[in-house]
């Protein structure tokens, strides 16, 4: 019986013993950045300096209860921050001196103004030791940081793409999902969008404004202004501008081709996809076209009679500023009175014809050389022509085609009978 508790006994103390040698093995961490030989200075545990600073080695020692350095001792890495990285893996074996060595890697995701600090722990099992690493502040620098506009002349109403691309003191991008923030003096545009890449965009929509105009757009990040793009809003000309109608001239319910060359102030085309509005004093036009390449068209229809004075004018207008008109004369179409005349073929005579509308002057032509017309050209509208036939001619009928400047033509016939 004394036997097995003396047994008992020494195998307690030797487990007692055992589990005192573990709780005394220890952990030590040293940063040599410098490569200078003394360890844990503070420029060795301070990263961030520049774009380049953002990796230490850590050296770690597994020392025993002798402080002896163990070998083959796994030890594990961890980081109570998600900026902290192992690149070569979280875990290291020490070698025969105890020994190991670990890559760290710190890669900022927020934006701050003051230094702060991330721990670096090892363990293996329940020994314990960590390090901090001290990161400087990571803040937007204005002067790495750019702002455009694209483009940055724009009629009112139309719209420019408003480019960031936001830098860090450290010259690299500043971290994604960073909320970049807009202002502007005039216009339109979004309270904020996000950088992937460093990089941030907006639409920016000009103001409707009665006279060139200035617009000052500006870009926050984190409290910070990084920098202003000033963008040109440009009127409609009518200096610049021109319309014109081909043809000039028609007769009734024909159709004229309205075209519009608009320009801003600047003597540039208005920008592809804006609206010209056109009105006609009398006829029907198109309400509105929009502009290609500088140029809006749009189709006028002459009224079914001739109006009053004998033009129509057509006026285009830009956000309710005219830019130009063109007036466009209307005539009722050609006509010839009368259609039909006789004239007895024994006694003979004169047909006389009275010729109206279309464009002046006129040119008359006979199908029988018998039978010519006199005059051949008539000069104005109202103006008249004759045939003559003599006593005791041969029956015929007579053709007489009237034809005006415009090539519109009537007809009219003589018969002799």
């Amino acid at each position: 019986m004394k036997k097995i508790l003396y047994i008992l006994a020494i195998f307690l103390l030797t487990s007692c013993g055992s589990g005192s040698n573990t709780e005394r093995h220890t952990i030590h961490l040293y940063a040599d950045k410098n490569n200078n030989g003394i360890y844990n200075e503070a420029e060795d545990i301070t990263l961030l300096h520049n774009s380049s600073d953002t990796q230490v080695a850590l050296k770690v020692i597994y020392k025993g209860r002798e402080g002896d350095g163990l070998p083959g001792m796994t030890i594990t890495f961890s980081s109570d921050s998600t900026e902290v990285t192992f690149p070569l893996g979280t875990s290291v074996t020490t070698d025969s001196r105890g020994e190991a060595t670990i890559l760290v890697n710190v890669t900022p995701t927020i934006l701050r103004n003051v230094t702060t600090t991330v721990s670096i722990a090892a363990a293996e099992g329940t020994i314990k030791n960590a390090i901090l690493l001290y990161l400087l502040p990571v803040a937007v620098s204005p002067g790495a940081s750019a702002i455009s506009a694209t483009p940055d002349d724009v009629f009112i109403g139309g719209q420019s793409v408003i480019t960031v691309v936001a830098k860090t003191n450290l010259d690299t991008y500043v971290p994604n999902g960073t909320t970049v923030f807009y202002s502007s003096t005039c216009g339109t545009l979004p309270l904020s969008s996000t950088t992937l890449s460093g990089v941030a965009t907006a639409t920016f929509t000009a103001p409707v404004v009665l006279s060139d105009t200035q617009c000052i757009v500006t870009a926050v990040v984190n409290s910070v202004t990084i920098g202003q793009a000033t963008l040109s809003v440009f009127t409609a000309s009518p200096t610049n501008s021109s319309i014109t109608a081909t043809p000039m001239a028609v007769v009734v319910g024909n159709k004229s081709v309205i075209t519009t060359y608009a320009r801003n102030s600047n003597g540039d085309p208005l920008p592809n996809g804006s609206s010209v509005n056109f009105s006609a004093s009398c006829g029907t036009v198109g309400a509105f076209a929009l502009i290609t390449s500088g140029v809006a068209t749009a189709d006028f229809t002459a009224p079914a009679t001739a109006p009053s004075g004998g033009k129509c004018r057509v006026t285009a207008s830009v956000n309710n500023a005219a830019i130009g008109s063109v007036d466009i004369t209307v005539n009722n179409k050609i006509d010839v009175q009368p259609a039909t005349r006789s004239i007895n073929k024994t006694t003979g005579g004169s047909a006389t014809y009275t010729i109206t509308g279309g464009f002046p002057p006129y040119s008359v032509s006979s199908d029988s050389s018998m039978y010519p017309p006199f005059p051949a050209t008539v000069s104005q509208s109202g103006g008249t022509f004759s045939g003559d036939v003599p006593a005791n001619s041969v029956a015929a009928t007579v053709k007489y085609t009237v034809t005006d400047s415009a090539g519109s033509s009537v007809s009219a016939t003589m018969k002799i009978e």
